[in-house]
């Protein structure tokens, strides 16, 4: 599914370039010393998502970045059978206005396209992107089943947060014998607040 990875916006690099992409992105940014960050943020598009979604979903966690100042890396995987190895990066950088004129912050995103292929690299290849030392949410967004989930378990195991939309999510979802249930949370509650 590269449409996922093509509907979104960023500049694509090679995926040994993420960090010079961004010190090149910051390098004529006066706010580029205001990126600091509360948190990693993976958002995890699932078989469902078609591109539209995908962009919409995008937009939303940009929202959710400029409420809280985090470093997001997008996960687009590719479904194809018999694909061949390959894992594409684009980075993407938006700078806002906090609470004042002079609280300038600025968000980071990576958007990684991967075949399942190269599913066995993924979790280096996160965990070169994440900021260290600060708490991991992770957002499974529209997968066809739960058991799916399941194999990206150094994502659901490191997470303080594994964050789902009962509204989309698979029928098993509260029945999965999920790794660590008390950081399981249901974004349908947080609509209702």
């Amino acid at each position: 599914m590269p449409e996922l990875f093509d509907a979104l916006p960023g500049q694509e690099v090679p995926v040994s370039g993420i960090s010079n992409g961004f010190n090149t992105l910051w390098a004529d940014t006066p706010a580029k010393e205001s990126r600091a960050v509360q948190l990693n943020l993976v958002l995890h598009l699932g078989r469902n998502s078609s591109a539209a979604d995908a962009l919409k979903q995008f937009r939303h966690t940009v929202e959710f970045a400029r409420r809280y100042p985090c470093r997001v890396v997008v996960l687009c995987p590719d479904y194809q059978e018999g694909s061949t190895v390959e894992m594409r990066a684009k980075i993407y950088g938006e700078c806002f206005f906090g609470k004042s004129k002079s609280d300038t912050r600025c968000v980071e995103f990576v958007i990684l396209h991967y075949t399942m292929a190269a599913r066995e690299h993924l979790e280096n290849q996160v965990s070169v992107c994440l900021s260290t030392d600060l708490p991991l949410y992770y957002w499974a967004h529209a997968f066809a089943e739960s058991r799916r989930i399941a194999d990206y378990a150094y994502l659901l195991t490191r997470s303080k947060r594994v964050l789902f939309d009962s509204a989309i999510a698979p029928p098993d979802t509260f029945s999965y014998p999920w790794p660590n249930q008390s950081a399981v949370r249901d974004l349908a509650y947080t609509r209702t607040l």
